[in-house]
């Protein structure tokens, strides 16, 4: 736990953004299945989920997404939870996903559906984008 937030650190440092959000979503999920219920592995769980949440912000701040501070605190697109009760009003913005690889899923007459991830929820859901006939 302690290397992994060094090394998120460091590459938060280093603006590797991405390095440190896998880093830290990757040991944040081997700590909740491991020693559940030990107070000092849930300490460090929170202090690994606030250096989440500020990776997050700085990722978002780099890509001109609007209040990159408090998106950062979402957990899920589906669930909201404390989030939703500061943010009653919010509606993901289309700025907030990133395309998938080999993500078009179909096509119709006027749109594709595609596979898009969210920045910070990392939840993937599939979009319609709109076709323009000439």
């Amino acid at each position: 736990g302690k290397a992994a937030f060094r090394l998120a650190k460091a590459y938060l440092m280093l603006k590797d953004c991405t390095s440190a959000i896998s880093v830290l979503q990757d040991i944040i999920s081997k700590l909740k299945n491991t020693n559940e219920g030990d107070a000092e592995n849930e300490q460090m769980i929170e202090e690994l989920t606030k250096l989440l949440q500020t990776a997050h912000a700085h990722y978002l701040a780099s890509k001109n997404i609007p209040n990159p501070t408090s998106l950062s605190k979402l957990t899920s697109l589906k669930h909201r939870g404390k989030f939703a009760e500061m943010h009653s009003n919010y509606q993901p913005s289309i700025r907030e996903f990133e395309n998938i690889e080999d993500g078009e899923l179909g096509e119709g007459n006027y749109s594709q559906v595609v596979a898009v991830r969210h920045s910070v929820t990392n939840e993937t859901i599939h979009l319609p984008r709109s076709i323009y006939m000439n």
